[in-house]
């Protein structure tokens, strides 16, 4: 832990807590600041398994996967295809 920040696989900041959230709307969703994507936290607001393709922050590509109930582990800077109105971002 260097500043106060923990890094995810040396590269990415990652936090604990979420200072900043949203609702992800349906369709392709990231966070774009200065022209770079920026990391964030999914959280699921359901209380049911919800699958969904996203782009890890580590990645250039799309993978499937499965959002449990709950903040998410996975740090992501991308969903495509999101489901309208189930998933929040935070960072």
């Amino acid at each position: 832990m260097e500043h106060n920040q923990v890094y995810s696989g040396g590269t990415f900041v990652t936090n604990f807590q979420v200072a900043r959230m949203g609702t992800i709307p349906s369709g392709n969703f990231n966070i774009t600041v200065s022209g770079q994507k920026r990391p964030f936290l999914i959280k699921n607001i359901t209380e049911d398994n919800v699958e969904v393709e996203i782009v890890p922050a580590g990645q250039t590509t799309a993978i499937t996967t499965v959002l449990y109930p709950g903040w998410n582990v996975e740090i992501v800077n991308q969903i495509n295809n999101a489901p309208a109105d189930i998933l929040q971002y935070g960072f």
